[in-house]
């Protein structure tokens, strides 16, 4: 099961599994700590199924926790680091959490909670400084108690519960077993031919199932090291890919958009690196050769979701196209079926995205109906549009939810996005639907500029556009910003960029 993975034969065991800023932590220390902490919860009334809430950033706790956790048979529930007192509150409340495990940084969030969640919940904060009537963390640490009776644990026992975020009027509880998350991870390794000689820097957030199967525990798999940073912060990530050698890398797009930008302007060495996986949304081909001319490594695309992870890689070692989302992970099955539910067998047809693995999710916490309406039939029903050209590669076309409807055509944003993203003066650029009476919709480019003072204006993007789309394609609609949101997996917010839109149309 999932806490196996830290338990390593002799040498291995004394191999280096993590480091977290001057500190070094081994297979067996992080064994060792796991199970001390595991000893401690137990006997704070933790048990089989218990679920245990995590609301803190990246830090060596945390995977810790991860593992006396999964130890214990119990469920972990990381939380959105983001979150604030009110969202923190739902995800207590929703998954019924019998303890709640933070951090220094995140006490104000929690101090706010008591009257809006149960009375019973046990809280544990590293680091406090407060005199505040919670435990210390480290007790479950430094106090040394009788080993916790050995759970059974079967494969298909929930081990985990993913809140997503919240594109809906509330996350949904996405449940993961045991075997769903070490089919993930092996997928992945397999996929990417990851070795145990993998240096892995973590700058995504290991509450999320990229950062923390993509990253955490497919590198802990193969006995590989981690180097877990806080956050991203390219002067720091550039220093620990310099000073640790590191080979793999994982992060969302707008954060490979930062790192180009400061490689740019502090140019070094990155041939070190083997492996850079970006998901999370489209890579333009643009951003990809721009990577590739600075660290000599091809962007390998990854297209999954938090309920099913990893489904689509676009390798880089094998006969890439840029552009594509690639092929099928190991282990994946996917077929693409059209309105009727029928499978579509001709290549270059749009359908939606349906999947088949072991990695799939068991369905969303407490929500029998939404489950029904994603996970049929064994296959995770993705509401991603793509096609399959004749050699096997898929090709993202968009959202199904994010359609644009213009007079009753349907539009793709991602198509006009990859479009407009080549124009020499857009930095960033997320196209939405804007309501209108005549044709339902219009399309609508959100921008932020490279220089803050270009002159940029509807006819410069009408006439860029001109011989590159179709005219029902070409945004009627334009707003500059500053900066435009994005969620915490580094999608466009797109929510909040339509409502953008609408503020600022009536100013």
């Amino acid at each position: 099961m999932l806490d196996q993975l830290i338990e390593k034969e002799k040498p291995d065991q004394e191999k280096i599994a993590l480091i977290y800023d001057s500190t070094h932590y081994s297979y067996s220390e992080l064994s060792r700590m796991s199970s001390l902490i595991a000893n401690n919860l137990f006997n704070h009334g933790v048990k089989k199924a218990s679920r245990i809430a995590l609301f803190m950033d990246n830090r060596p706790e945390l995977i810790m926790l991860y593992f006396a956790i999964f130890r214990l048979g119990a469920i972990a529930v990381p939380v959105n680091y983001r979150y604030k007192t009110d969202e923190l509150a739902y995800v207590l409340n929703d998954c019924r959490a019998d303890v709640l495990i933070t951090e220094k940084a995140k006490e104000e969030y929690v101090e706010n909670l008591q009257q809006s969640i149960k009375s019973n919940l046990k809280i544990f904060s590293i680091s406090t400084q407060k005199n505040l009537p919670w435990y210390d963390f480290s007790f479950l640490l430094n106090n040394q108690t009788l080993p916790h009776p050995k759970q059974e644990i079967i494969p298909e026992d929930l081990a985990i519960i993913l809140y997503t975020s919240g594109s809906t009027a509330n996350p949904k509880g996405v449940m993961h077993s045991h075997r769903s998350i070490l089919s993930a991870a092996i997928n992945l390794t397999q996929t990417i031919s990851q070795q145990p000689s993998a240096i892995h820097a973590i700058t995504l957030p290991i509450c999320h199932i990229a950062g923390m199967v993509g990253q955490m525990i497919s590198t802990l798999l193969v006995g590989g090291k981690i180097i877990l940073l806080p956050k991203f912060d390219c002067k720091s990530l550039i220093d620990v890919i310099l000073k640790f050698e590191v080979t793999h890398l994982q992060m969302v797009p707008v954060n490979l958009v930062e790192l180009i930008d400061y490689v740019s302007n502090h140019p070094c060495d990155l041939t070190n690196l083997r492996l850079v996986m970006v998901g999370g949304d489209k890579v333009s081909e643009i951003l990809q050769e721009k990577f590739f001319s600075l660290s000599h490594c091809y962007v390998t695309e990854v297209m999954g979701m938090t309920e099913s992870f990893s489904y689509c890689v676009n390798l880089s070692h094998e006969k890439t196209k840029i552009g594509s989302v690639g092929k099928p992970a190991k282990g994946v099955i996917l077929d693409l079926i059209d309105e009727n539910n029928h499978i579509i067998k001709n290549n270059n047809e749009v359908g939606e995205i349906k999947i088949l693995s072991q990695a799939n999710m068991l369905g969303y916490w407490e929500k029998p109906e939404e489950t029904k309406a994603i996970l049929r039939d064994g296959y995770v029903y993705s509401g991603d549009l793509a096609y399959r050209d004749q050699e096997g590669f898929f090709w993202f076309v968009g959202r199904k939810k994010q359609l644009i409807i213009r007079g009753g055509s349907n539009i793709a944003p991602q198509e006009v996005e990859n479009v407009l993203i080549q124009h020499p003066l857009i930095h960033e650029v997320c196209v939405v639907g804007f309501p209108d009476k005549k044709f339902t919709q219009l399309v609508c480019a959100c921008i932020v500029l490279k220089n803050k003072k270009s002159l940029f204006t509807l006819n410069d993007i009408q006439l860029f556009c001109k011989d590159r789309l179709s005219n029902y394609k070409i945004p009627e609609k334009i707003f500059i910003f500053e900066e435009l949101p994005h969620n915490t997996t580094g999608k466009f917010d797109r929510k909040k960029i339509e409502k953008m839109t609408l503020s600022t149309d009536d100013k």
